[in-house]
């Protein structure tokens, strides 16, 4: 009986039989981060065991109070919230805080379309402090 781990729908031969399966997700999450808050899902397959690691829904912008799901887990990179009939692929939440600085490069919160992406990125290209918080806002 052979465990099987599926991680980002690719199927992975069992590193180390002998550990344990939190053991294992632990291992998987040193190449592929989502799989450390990822759900364990078990299901027999004939003889086999397979070991599904399910990344879990997220949530960005919840200090603002509006929650906006995690594009890349519920959609498979399709993205659900349109602006001018373009899809949203940034999201920069409001500042927040007594101490509410400017974001770096003067960036405004709200929600870019790819074009705007674009535009925001060729704008600060020489801002590296700007581009690197972009960046950290592009993360899932």
């Amino acid at each position: 009986m052979a465990r099987i781990f599926v991680v980002d729908n690719r199927e992975q031969p069992d590193p180390d039989p002998q550990r344990p399966i939190e053991g294992v997700k632990a291992m998987f999450a040193d190449f592929y981060p989502e799989v450390a808050t990822a759900d364990t899902v078990t299901t027999p397959r004939g003889d086999d065991t397979v070991i599904e690691f399910r990344r879990r829904a997220g949530t960005k912008g919840e200090a603002t109070g509006i929650q906006i799901p995690d594009v890349l887990a519920l959609c498979d990179w399709r993205p659900v919230y349109c602006k001018e009939g373009l899809p949203v692929v940034l999201v920069v939440p409001d500042y927040t805080g007594l101490e509410a600085l400017p974001y770096p490069g003067d960036i405004k919160p709200g929600y870019y379309t790819m074009p705007e992406l674009v535009a925001l990125l060729r704008a600060h290209a020489h801002h590296p402090e700007a581009v690197h918080f972009i960046a950290d806002m592009l993360e899932p």
